[in-house]
């Protein structure tokens, strides 16, 4: 099943599901990302899956469910995570930056557009422009410290300057000093998307190589790069099956 979707936009993906014996397994695959239930979950009652997802240059996106056994799905949907309202959002160009070894540009891609760019794909109001120096990665870090953030969530890829097409770069996170997340090599008008957990952390730093061919042409973008604080969720209402669900402003596959 395809689901048409805005290109470069989170969403939070959930479905409910009821298995009939402890050994019964659910796989649900939404684009790249991958849903597992597990021998944990208990039978024959319902419970929530749910995956916080986005998309890349993506007008659809493909949904598809693996049963190993007997299993019931229902309450499927998919919401763009903006209208959740689960979170507060403090973006990383507006917040002073705690070290660097080359200067980074905030909410300016050095094209003179005066945005933040992913080649000729998108383009952002809010980011970070990073740059390889000849001899080492680019680097910027943040001090966390006391700050309660909970994730930091940001696509990334080549800004919308000429280049070869051969080009690339790779991108990486670092939380407390040790490596959470990289991206795969990128050229250019590809793109990457991550989502790294920052509970409880004292420093973040992004980082960018020049992908293994030099650091010419290698000018990037962080774009809607962010981090994020989990809202209270006193009040919220535990659902006890699908029949609960509010059926109002969900996207039902």
């Amino acid at each position: 099943e395809n689901l048409n979707v805005t290109p470069f936009s989170e969403y939070l993906f959930t479905a409910y599901v009821k298995k009939a014996t402890p050994a019964s397994g659910v796989k649900i695959t939404v684009g790249s990302f991958e849903l597992q239930t597990s021998a944990s979950q208990p039978a024959n009652e319902w419970f929530k899956v749910e995956k916080r997802i986005a998309t890349l240059n993506d007008t659809a996106i493909a949904v598809a469910f693996t049963v190993n056994g007997t299993a019931n799905i229902d309450g499927v949907s998919i919401v763009p995570a903006k209208d959740m309202g689960t979170e507060q959002k403090t973006y990383l160009s507006d917040i002073a930056w705690k070290e660097y070894n080359n200067l980074p540009y905030c909410d300016d891609d050095t094209t003179g557009s005066g945005k933040i760019s992913l080649g000729t794909m998108a383009t952002f109001d809010k980011g970070i422009f990073t740059h390889p120096l000849p001899a080492e990665p680019v680097y910027v870090t943040y001090d966390l410290t006391g700050r309660n953030y909970t994730s930091f969530r940001s696509f990334v890829g080549y800004n919308n300057s000429s280049r070869p097409d051969t080009a690339q770069t790779q991108f990486f996170v670092y939380v407390d000093g040790k490596l959470a997340a990289e991206s795969p090599v990128l050229v250019m008008n590809k793109a990457y998307w991550f989502d790294v957990d920052i509970t409880g952390a004292s420093e973040l730093k992004i980082m960018q190589s020049d992908g293994g061919d030099g650091y010419a042409f290698d000018g990037a973008c962080w774009a809607d790069a962010a981090l994020y604080t989990a809202l209270s969720e006193e009040g919220n209402v535990v659902l006890e099956s699908p029949s609960d669900i509010d059926l109002s402003n969900l996207v039902y596959i």
